[in-house]
């Protein structure tokens, strides 16, 4: 899933890696220190382990290498009498005449390469002889030396920190050791948070940040406002609905016992079998409605007030213009209500309609709706108290109840001020897979709802509630029937014959009721409950029972609402809008843009090749002072001057 990443989290996590490094740094350069203290102590230890130096200032050394001698005259020093040592790998015995014809015996001890040599003197002159070996020392290929050669020129001539130390010679071996360890280490420590960034990245491939605050509000859908009666069963049309019904089942049941039982409509919305009677009671009455040909959602219309009867007085953008123009009749989970720029889902010549849009802010330009709560007509109310429901989503979406919603008392003049907000994704969002972004486009969503161009997470929520009550009941409740038409698996799914799957009546309340945990979830199609929680934090919507995948694009409409007592007694604005109309028990309702302004986001990709490239650039410049030219210095080194070079030992050879 897609989060917001705080700015600073990446830099925390890689600067915490920096600082062990850096610790381990200044451990290696500490022993670095200490190693150049021992230099005088092992330089001590040499002297007393190494040849006495005879008083003849010159040496001669004669070399035998490939049959040739070479005869020289050099300067003698100490290390003329150890250098027999060094090409020898067994204990030699060197017999040294001193000075006066004196004869002194010393013997010195070393294991290193493996040629003989034999160390004699005159009375005038120490001649040190370097013989080879009878058997020939086998070869080194030729791609051996010539391999160990580059390097070697590449150490020395690289701008990469510490590799020339390792490469020098006249370095002593513990100094060389340690400047090998440090590069190393300083190789390991960028390797490791490069392996940290890129798991980062892999983890978290998109980014969502504030792109600009000062978006004008005419960019923004103006939010659909959905109005819902708490009072389910209208008392008039409720008793309407029982004198005009008849048969059998009636010559017992009298209009009040009848009248009574019809609050058991709510349990549609809020399924609920508390005993055997309610039961027992729905059959009876569905079985009164199955008398009379009426269907549930006939039933429902029946007993609902309609939007004329909800809204009284409308004004839009400051114009006084008819309810009946503006508001329609829709479905929403809180049953049929009336609903405002609401394109809706499963209407195919509304989805042909814009959403409205304002260019100003402020309650004179937005929508004003006088509203009439009619107390005396409450009969069987989801809630204690009398008043309206007013939903604000975006006109694409269902209204469900994760919708933004207020409460609409009665006597009371509201105002809900909306800031809207808005989300968009780049194109090089749309270039990632699915399974990485995590979210996906409005004209994506072909393979989860038959609606082409139009899907929201939302409504693929909402659909997969509805499927998944479908699957356990055979039925969809009468107040996702418009969704149907969303859904691509759903049987016998015809919108141009109108042909569609049973809708559920009283009889299945108590398979709805069963079922609850598996529906009214974010995750519909798996029960979850505190006995069966998820085992993840985050769930694989690919894997999911419906794979609904959130909104790559999407619109928000938080709201701040505010209220004061309605009363007309001391006003004298608005004549024409209240003229005729007696404002008692009623309310006012003002819908609007707060601001000019709002806030924009952009989901991007959080890594692309050249954030990347300027991550790993960084790390390796820091810690082992890594260039592009260094990558040249790689490919010369390794590829143009290793095949010169073999070209020209193999052209020798010829020769």
């Amino acid at each position: 899933m897609v989060k917001i990443v705080p700015p600073g989290k990446t830099a925390y996590v890689i600067f915490e890696r920096v600082e062990r490094v850096h610790i381990g740094l200044v451990a290696v350069l500490t022993l670095a220190s200490f190693a150049s203290l021992l230099k005088p102590a092992v330089a001590w230890f040499h002297r007393r382990c190494s040849i006495p130096e005879p008083r003849n200032p010159e040496i001669t050394i004669r070399r035998s290498e490939n049959g040739i001698v070479n005869r020289r005259r050099v300067k003698r020093t100490r290390r003329d009498y150890n250098q027999c040592a060094t090409q020898t790998g067994r204990p030699s015995e060197y017999l040294i005449t001193c000075d006066n014809g004196g004869w002194r015996r010393w013997w010195c001890w070393y294991r290193l390469k493996g040629v003989p040599c034999t160390v004699t003197r005159s009375p005038d002159i120490t001649m040190v002889e370097l013989q080879r070996e009878k058997t020939p020392a086998r070869r080194s290929s030729a791609w051996r030396r010539v391999l160990t050669k580059q390097a070697r020129e590449f150490c020395l001539s690289t701008g990469l920190h510490g590799y020339k130390y390792i490469a020098q010679s006249q370095r002593s071996v513990y100094e060389r050791a340690i400047w090998a360890v440090g590069v190393v280490v300083s190789l390991c420590c960028a390797i490791a948070l490069m392996q940290i960034a890129w798991e980062y990245n892999a983890a978290h491939p998109t980014l969502t940040v504030i792109e600009s605050t000062h978006h004008g509000i005419w960019n923004y859908r103006f939010p659909a406002v959905t109005i819902c009666d708490l009072n389910r069963v209208s008392l008039s049309r409720a008793h309407d609905l029982v004198n005009s019904l008849h048969g059998p089942r009636l010559e017992n049941e009298s209009e009040t016992v009848l009248l009574a039982e019809m609050r058991l409509l709510n349990k549609l919305l809020d399924p609920d079998i508390s005993s055997q009677k309610v039961y027992t009671n729905l059959t009876r009455l569905q079985e009164i409605f199955d008398d009379n040909d009426l269907t549930i959602p006939d039933v429902m219309k029946l007993v609902t007030r309609n939007c004329s009867e909800i809204t009284v007085r409308c004004k839009w953008k400051g114009n006084i213009i008819s309810c009946d123009s503006i508001f329609e009749s829709s479905l929403s989970r809180d049953g049929i209500c009336c609903s405002f720029n609401y394109i809706g889902v499963p209407d195919r010549e509304k989805s042909r309609r814009i959403p409205k849009r304002v260019t100003a802010c402020g309650y004179q330009t937005g929508l004003t709706v006088l509203l009439n709560m009619a107390p005396l007509d409450y009969h069987a109310a989801l809630l204690g108290g009398y008043g309206l429901k007013v939903i604000l989503h975006d006109p694409y979406d269902y209204p469900d109840r994760n919708a933004k919603n207020k409460l609409i008392r009665m006597d009371k003049e509201v105002f809900l001020s909306v800031t809207p907000e808005v989300t968009y994704s780049t194109d090089d969002v749309r270039s990632l897979p699915v399974s990485k972004r995590s979210c996906i486009f409005s004209d994506e969503g072909q393979d989860l709802t038959a609606l082409m161009g139009n899907y929201s997470y939302n409504n693929c929520l909402a659909v997969c509630r509805m499927q998944t009550i479908f699957e356990k009941c055979g039925c969809i409740p009468y107040y996702q029937a418009y969704l149907r038409f969303a859904s691509v698996e759903l049987p016998e799914n015809d919108p141009d014959t109108n042909t569609s799957v049973r809708i559920c009546n009283l009889t299945d309340v108590k398979c709805v009721y069963d079922f609850q945990d598996w529906y009214e979830t974010s995750w519909p199609g798996t029960k979850v409950t505190n006995r069966h929680l998820p085992s993840i934090e985050v769930l694989d919507y690919e894997s999911g029972p419906c794979k609904c995948i959130p909104d790559c694009s999407l619109f928000r409409y938080p709201l701040q609402s505010s209220a004061g007592i309605l009363d007309r007694s001391n006003a004298y604005h608005d004549l024409e809008f209240y003229k005729g109309v007696d404002v008692k028990n009623h309310s006012l309702l003002h819908v609007f843009f707060s601001d000019l302004v709002s806030t924009q986001y952009r989901r991007d990709v959080y890594y692309d090749w050249h954030n990347l490239f300027a991550s790993f650039g960084g790390l390796l410049g820091l810690f082992a002072g890594f260039s592009l030219m260094s990558a040249f210095e790689l490919i010369y080194f390794f590829s143009i001057r290793l095949i010169a070079d073999l070209w020209t030992g193999n052209k020798k050879g010829r020769i």
